[in-house]
């Protein structure tokens, strides 16, 4: 199980209504994720300072995937020497010696640097500094474009109640056949889904 880390370092969150927690209260909340089973953190480099807070508080057998910073604005030379410093600087604010998984925070940025990039994030699994690499999805539609030129070990998708985009489409069982670790995020909406129909936002 994996627990979503972006509020641990952003006042984020639709249904958020305390803001970003204390360094106890994540302390607490990563202890008591763990208790209840959860063995997996997912942070990136666009959370604020969630990456420091994990590796601050240094909750054992808790794996940790990060994700590389949004590249559309960051990479134009097509040259992806400089995408290893993310993947170091995630390794050091984490404290980890390997990532669990390593992704690309929208598989968009391959139109960027494409096999450059994704040679760069196959070298980064080659050296031992993540076990796996993938990316974040938004529509069935990027994995028709991308899914045979760069096949991950991961994606995240969304899914919930309402958005079943990705089951209609079929990529969830392809996805299951090709052996790729499918993680769902917004199951709840940002906790939208959760919350009492009289709460005002």
């Amino acid at each position: 199980m994996i627990l979503g880390t972006a509020q641990l370092g952003l006042n984020y969150g639709i249904s958020n209504q305390k803001g970003q927690p204390s360094i106890d209260q994540a302390r607490l909340l990563l202890q008591s994720a763990k208790d209840l089973g959860i063995n997996l953190l997912d942070t990136a480099f666009a959370y604020g300072n969630s990456e420091q807070i994990i590796g601050d508080i240094q909750i054992n057998e808790l794996e940790v995937i990060s994700k590389m910073p949004d590249l559309s604005n960051l990479y134009q030379s097509k040259n992806s020497e400089n995408l290893s410093q993310y993947i170091d600087n995630s390794l050091k604010n984490t404290k980890q010696k390997k990532l669990h998984a390593y992704l690309l925070h929208t598989v968009d940025n391959l139109d960027y640097g494409g096999l450059s990039i994704w040679n760069k994030m196959l070298e980064f699994k080659d050296l031992g500094l993540t076990k796996k690499i993938g990316y974040s999805l938004y529509r069935p539609a990027q994995l028709d474009l991308y899914f045979d030129r760069f096949k991950p070990d991961v994606v995240q998708i969304p899914m919930n109640i309402i958005d079943r985009q990705f089951l209609k489409s079929g990529w969830l069982k392809k996805l299951k056949d090709h052996g790729v670790e499918i993680h769902v995020r917004s199951v709840f909406l940002q906790g939208l889904l959760l919350m009492d129909l009289n709460s005002q936002l």
